[in-house]
């Protein structure tokens, strides 16, 4: 019996001969002549049940000439203490869904990781992922609130005040 395989937002979906129900959101968060960030988030389950399946959420944030990803060293001057400053701008700013999750150890491992940030003019807008307790949990910090963790020149037109 032959199956199938899909690659939706970067997340590889596999099955049977089954039919799907397959949901793809893709939202770009900035962009600028030499760089973009998007959000790709992907939803399926098996057609015809209202529970199983699965979901992820995929943050992109590329360089359009290279097409390599953004990464912290891009943005931050590693002679400052940005990882700590992120960290405690996520927890005072924590907007979690709501479940009983105590973040700390979760933020301290994801803040500082590209992977889950989705840039916005305003600000560096951080996703955090629980793991595979559907828990979710964002915290927008404005580019002001970063200004001495930057580097600079900076390389995006970020609003900074």
């Amino acid at each position: 019996m032959p199956g199938w395989a899909l690659d939706a937002c970067g997340t590889k979906v596999e099955g049977d001969d089954a039919e799907i129900d397959l949901y793809i959101d893709l939202a770009v968060t900035f962009a600028d002549p030499r760089f973009i960030s998007a959000v790709c988030a992907a939803e399926w389950r098996p057609k015809w049940l209202f529970h199983g399946g699965s979901s992820d959420v995929k943050h992109s944030n590329r360089w359009l000439l290279s097409e390599k990803e953004l990464e912290a060293a891009d943005l931050f001057d590693a002679a400052t203490d940005w990882k700590g400053a992120l960290q405690r701008a996520a927890l005072r700013r924590l907007v979690e869904d709501e479940s009983d999750v105590d973040w700390t150890e979760t933020v301290a491992k994801q803040a500082s990781d590209p992977a889950y940030w989705p840039i916005l003019r305003q600000g560096l807008l951080i996703q955090f992922d629980y793991g595979n307790t559907y828990s979710f949990a964002t915290a927008e910090i404005p580019w002001s609130d970063l200004r001495p963790y930057l580097v600079s020149p900076l390389p995006l037109s970020l609003k900074l005040d």
